[in-house]
């Protein structure tokens, strides 16, 4: 997977759903079977790791962490360089069906 980017102290994975997609499927067919979990900031959840030890210490440890706000997207395109922007909202009510 590509370096994350760091935003508002969220380190985020810059991918795109397929992307996304194909590393849940690599996880599930990885016979060590370690228990990973995805999470899909957006401009609240922003706010509240500001706040809450808990939670950051939950996305620090997440397996995977993908932009589902709109807001944290349009962020990335003026907040950091071109190289790294985030490609695409990934939003994880779209990533659960696909």
């Amino acid at each position: 997977m590509p370096a994350r980017v760091e935003m508002f102290g969220v380190e985020i994975d810059p991918l795109r759903m397929e992307q996304a997609v194909a590393q849940i499927c690599a996880w599930v067919a990885d016979p060590v079977g370690r228990c990973r979990y995805v999470v899909t900031p957006n401009v609240d959840h922003v706010v509240m790791l500001q706040h809450h030890e808990g939670l950051r210490a939950a996305y620090r440890e997440a397996g995977m962490v993908l932009a589902d706000g709109t807001p944290v997207l349009w962020s990335s395109r003026l907040l950091q360089g071109a190289d790294s922007r985030l490609p695409e909202r990934v939003a994880g009510s779209d990533l659960v069906p696909a």
